[in-house]
C-alpha cells in the first residue's frame, strides 16, 4: 500500500481536514494513487496523520464532492478518473454536447419504439385521447465507457420522422429539422440527483443505488409546440455541471 507522509502543520490557520485533503489531492496527482487504486482506510488515515475520524471524514467527504474519489460502502475510497465538464446549454443537442467534449465519443439507440409514457409526462406531452408515444433511448459512451442514459419521449405524429431511422451518433434535433421543419427554441429543465435503478446500474455499469447526476426537461418547438421530454442520467462520478449565466 502507498504511503503518504505526514505533513499536517498544526500551528497552521487552516483547518487540519482541509491540510489533510491537500495531501491526498496531492498524492493522486503525483500518480502515488492511480485510478481506481483503494485508498487507506479511515482507520489507517487517523492513525497515520494523528487526527480524529472526524477530520478524516470530513477530508474524504471534500474529495467525494470534488469528483477526486469514489466512495463505495462497505468497500471503502477510491481515486476517480478526471470527471469531464459538461456545460448545460440554453438549448442543444445532447449527441452535439456529447461530441464538443473533446474526448472519443459514441451515442447508440438502446429502444426506438412505440410506448406508454408515464402519466406526468403524457399529460403535458400528448394531445387529448392520447396514451402512447415515440420513445427513444440512447446510452453514450467516453472512451468506450458507459457514461450517460437519455430517455425521450414525443407525440405518435413524428412517428415517421423517428422511427425506422438509424440514430446512432445522429442529433434527433437535426432529424425532426431536416424531416419535419422543427426547431426546438425553449425548455423548461430541472436538474438534481437520483440513485441508479436496476435498468440503469446495467447500462451504465455502476452498482446499482449509485448517485447519479438527473436533467430532465420538457422542450417547446420554435411554433410554441411542446414535443419532447427527455430524461438523462449522467454518472456522477464522470461528470460535473456547467451553467452559463449572462
Amino acid at each position: 500500500m502507498s504511503s503518504m507522509p505526514n505533513r499536517l502543520n498544526r500551528r497552521s490557520p487552516v483547518a487540519l481536514y482541509h491540510q489533510l485533503k491537500r495531501i491526498i489531492s496531492s498524492a493522486i496527482d503525483n500518480g502515488e494513487y492511480q485510478v481506481n487504486e483503494q485508498l487507506p482506510s479511515e482507520n489507517e488515515l487517523s492513525r497515520e496523520y494523528g487526527v480524529s475520524r472526524h477530520v478524516v471524514r470530513q477530508a474524504l467527504k471534500d474529495l467525494v464532492a470534488e469528483g477526486r474519489i469514489v466512495a463505495y460502502q462497505g468497500s471503502g475510497y477510491f481515486v476517480n478518473k478526471k470527471r469531464v465538464r459538461k456545460l448545460l446549454p440554453r438549448i442543444g443537442s445532447h449527441t452535439s454536447s456529447m461530441a464538443n467534449l473533446g474526448i472519443p465519443t459514441q451515442t447508440v439507440v438502446v429502444r426506438q419504439e412505440i410506448n406508454t409514457p408515464p402519466e406526468s409526462i403524457a399529460e403535458r406531452l400528448l394531445p387529448p385521447g392520447e396514451d402512447q408515444a415515440v420513445l427513444i433511448e440512447r446510452l453514450s459512451y467516453l472512451n468506450n465507457e458507459p457514461v450517460c442514459f437519455i430517455r425521450a419521449y414525443y407525440p405518435l405524429k413524428y412517428e415517421d420522422a423517428l422511427l425506422n431511422v438509424d440514430l446512432d451518433d445522429q442529433s434527433i434535433y437535426a432529424t425532426l429539422k431536416e424531416r419535419c421543419s422543427l426547431v426546438p427554441k425553449r425548455a423548461e429543465t430541472v436538474i438534481s440527483v437520483t440513485f441508479a435503478d436496476e435498468h440503469q446500474s446495467s447500462l451504465l455499469d455502476v452498482r446499482e443505488g449509485m448517485p447519479l447526476l438527473f436533467i430532465g426537461s420538457f422542450t417547446w418547438s420554435a411554433k410554441d409546440e411542446l414535443f419532447e421530454h427527455s430524461s438523462g442520467y449522467y454518472r456522477i462520478d464522470r461528470f460535473e455541471l456547467e451553467i452559463e449565466q449572462t
